[in-house]
């Protein structure tokens, strides 16, 4: 679960009539360097009498003291994240650092601490040299981008991309723990320092490299060196034969007997995938904490048309017709179910009740359900699969998409939607921005 960073508001009125609070967290990593208490002696922050002592998280006025919890590789589960943290879990101006060792020397405990009077921003060259004037706001923050040496940067803490300033991938680092392991924690890298090309597809990527992503919580792909030859939407029976290092079927399983696979791997819209796939989001990492969507890693991934395993094949438009599911029609390629006549925003109730390679969105901005779909393109010079299909749907992009582009029912009157009745209203995609789309109240 997300930590909530406190805001201190109208406090300006009245720090004259509140004396000293005591920080539960005070002297933690003081033996380092001996300068952290010294720093937070001068973060200039108002401080006051109040009650800390449960570790500072209840109150605004009390600052927040942990900010993540790290495990090590070695005694993470087979199907764990490991969490990280960020800056916008603490507050007081307080950065989110990566120096307590737990007893156990199996994972890393993330505190926030007062910045360094003076320290560096983000990005600038740094150094840990005492005597230095090129420290960041804390020492810890003073690293070498991945791969590299000799060149410093100061850093910070991220669980996303969103964590970190434009023009930045959070990346993971590897921190050695006294158990001959180590944790990786995310931190930010500016995407100059990226030793690899830039890329969005892999059609920009030269014979032998792959279009992948830097890292496990970075949406940011690079061209880099692979083993296989295969390219996105080609069949295959092992990842090692794809360029981007993934053989997946249609519900992303590995392959294995009876199963129909591919070649997938990461996608901003359907033409970056094969003809027999589209661009669709996936969750690839909930940073440790399952109830909370901001902070996961989402990605678009090239998913197949062809149904697998082989045994839930359509054979025929009755089989669909008396599933029960909204589908009429089977494909005769890719054996699986759709709504022939379904158009984008129509009603449904399984992703069957929708035309080929939609999906149903439910929930309370889609009552009764709406066929969408991902992976288009916006704006007028999109082609092909990118095209969203029938007349009255628009790309668009609301907030929970990201990073992909959805196909909505298209309006740009309060009385333009085709399911009025059932509450549906022309609604923006995001604030500020004009109404475009059809929604449920």
């Amino acid at each position: 679960m997300r930590c909530i960073a406190f805001v201190l508001s109208g406090l300006a009125a009245t720090t004259a009539a509140l004396p000293a609070c005591r920080d539960s967290g005070a002297g933690v990593g003081s033996t380092r360097d001996g300068g952290r208490d010294a720093a937070a002696a001068t973060d200039g922050g108002p401080s006051f009498d109040a009650d800390c002592s449960d570790g500072g998280g209840g109150s605004a006025l009390c600052p927040i003291t942990s900010c993540g919890y790290i495990k090590s590789v070695a005694t993470l589960g087979l199907t764990e994240t490991a969490r990280s943290g960020a800056d916008g879990v603490c507050n007081q101006g307080r950065s989110c650092v990566a120096v307590e060792v737990t007893p156990a020397g199996d994972a890393i405990s993330l505190t926030c601490v007062a910045p360094r009077a003076g320290g560096l921003d983000y990005g600038m060259a740094c150094s840990t040299d005492a005597a230095s004037a090129q420290r960041c706001k804390d020492d810890s923050l003073c690293v070498d981008a991945p791969g590299t040496t000799g060149a410093p940067f100061c850093t910070r803490l991220c669980r996303i991309d969103a964590d970190c300033p434009s023009g930045s991938a959070c990346l993971e680092y590897r921190h050695p723990l006294p158990n001959t392991s180590h944790a990786l924690v995310g931190q930010c890298t500016p995407i100059g320092k990226l030793p690899d090309p830039i890329c969005t597809a892999e059609s920009a990527c030269p014979a032998g490299q792959g279009c992948l992503r830097a890292g496990d919580r970075t949406l940011v792909r690079t061209c880099q060196a692979v083993t296989g030859a295969r390219s996105l939407g080609d069949g295959c029976t092992a990842s090692s034969q794809c360029r981007s290092g993934e053989c997946l079927d249609r519900e992303f399983r590995l392959p294995g007997s009876a199963t129909r696979t591919f070649c997938s791997g990461p996608c901003l819209r359907n033409s970056d995938c094969g003809a027999d796939q589209r661009c669709v989001a996936k969750v690839l990492g909930n940073n440790g904490t399952i109830s909370d969507p901001l902070d996961d890693v989402v990605v678009g991934y090239c998913r197949s048309l062809f149904a697998s395993p082989t045994s839930v094949v359509c054979q025929n438009d009755t089989e669909c017709a008396t599933a029960g599911l909204g589908g009429d029609t089977c494909h005769p390629t890719y054996g699986i179910c759709y709504k022939a006549s379904a158009v984008v925003g129509a009603a449904c109730a399984h992703d069957e009740g929708c035309g080929l390679g939609g999906a149903c969105a439910m929930g309370p901005t889609f009552a009764g359900g709406a066929c969408v779909m991902e992976g288009c393109a916006p704006g007028g010079g999109a082609t092909g699969t990118d095209v969203c299909p029938g007349a009255q749907s628009v790309c668009s992009q609301r907030a929970s998409d990201e990073p992909l582009s959805r196909c909505y029912e298209g309006c740009s009157t309060q009385g333009g939607c085709s399911r009025n009745a059932q509450s549906y209203f022309c609604a923006p995609a995001k604030d500020g921005q004009p109404i475009t789309i059809c929604l449920s109240r």
